[in-house]
């Protein structure tokens, strides 16, 4: 497994950088990622999270802890319905500025909504050395 903590910048506007990540066939690709959480106040707290970079999430999900470490949790919010993930349910909270959900369940996961956009994403699933290519 091969973790990041921060992407390249881009070099120049003629070129597009791009990040490859050769990860495990049963694991899924996996990064190491900077979390910031900005206020108003202009004040910012960061933590640290290793999370899968999922495609069949539709958005990214991280467990309650993060958000403490945070100092975020009093401003999470319960969703009115239950979220859903490999075969059970459970509550998840969301911040009103915040795009993705904190959670009981201790998954790290990077999904569609929210860590898919700013990028270009593809998968190349050879089944010996996948790799998770991401262009920016």
């Amino acid at each position: 497994m091969r973790c990041i903590t921060s992407l390249p910048t881009r070099p120049s506007s003629s070129t597009t950088p791009r990040f490859t990540n050769q990860y495990a066939p049963v694991e899924g690709p996996v990064l190491e990622l900077v979390v910031t959480a900005r206020r108003r106040d202009g004040s910012q707290s960061q933590a640290t999270v290793i999370a899968c970079v999922d495609s069949g999430a539709a958005r990214s999900y991280l467990p309650l802890a993060v958000a403490e470490e945070l100092g975020i949790r009093d401003l999470l919010v319960e969703n009115d319905a239950l979220s859903a993930g490999l075969g059970s349910t459970f509550p998840t909270w969301a911040a009103l500025e915040l795009r993705p959900w904190f959670g009981e369940p201790a998954d790290l996961l990077l999904g569609r909504a929210d860590f898919f956009q700013p990028f270009r994403i593809t998968f190349d699933e050879n089944p010996v050395a996948p790799l998770l290519h991401l262009e920016w």
